[in-house]
């Protein structure tokens, strides 16, 4: 006959082997209860999703990568948005670059524009403090359109500073930038036909 007397205290003694058999199987029964409650995963009801639907939050969703980012609105691209950033920036004759924006993406429609994020249809710089990720299409590749302004004005510190004037800064930019003839004409021709110099008076 078993002598529970030398039994652990762990567990409740009896002189009835019957309880002591059920009092034996207590700690398994935990364990599969502890083993429940950490495999136990949270799967949202029908109407919890709806409800979260109603929130206005747009997303990009990538199927390959499986993730989906929020959109912060202020980044989304208008001229109107080009201009204040310009302005916020302090960039320096904001209308002939303003028109060197319009000029290089084709009045914001080019792919280097749509899928670059590429104003002004500047290649990736080599030497100079820069804001571009890579190199696609033959051009600078930004994270997105705020960043192409950056670079920008990151080549106006480092190249254009010691423009005085318009016409420094327009035969400047027919030596060093311009990849096509006559590239100056054809920004003063925007600047007068837009009236872009009259974008940027109160700044």
């Amino acid at each position: 006959m078993m002598n529970l007397k030398k039994m652990p205290n762990l567990y409740y003694l009896n002189q009835n082997s019957l309880e002591y058999k059920r009092v034996r199987i207590l700690p398994v029964f935990l364990f599969m209860i502890m083993i429940m409650f950490v495999s136990y995963r949270y799967e949202p009801t029908n109407e919890e999703i709806l409800n979260a639907q109603e929130f206005p939050i747009k997303s990009n969703y990538n199927p390959e990568v499986k993730t989906a980012t929020v959109i912060d609105t202020s980044e989304v691209f208008s001229e109107e948005q080009l201009i204040n950033y310009m302005k916020d920036l302090n960039i320096a004759f904001p209308h002939i670059v303003l028109a060197q924006s319009k000029l290089e993406t084709g009045h914001f429609k080019s792919k280097i524009f749509n899928e670059n994020n590429n104003l002004f249809g500047m290649k990736e710089a080599r030497v100079r403090c820069h804001t571009a990720v890579c190199t696609q299409n033959g051009h600078a590749c930004y994270d997105d359109w705020k960043q192409s302004v950056i670079d920008y004005a990151l080549y106006q510190s480092r190249y254009m500073s010691d423009c005085k004037n318009e016409r420094q800064y327009y035969k400047k930019l027919d030596k060093s930038y311009a990849e096509a003839k006559n590239y100056s004409d054809a920004l003063k021709t925007i600047i007068q036909r837009e009236k872009l110099d009259e974008l940027f008076l109160d700044s």
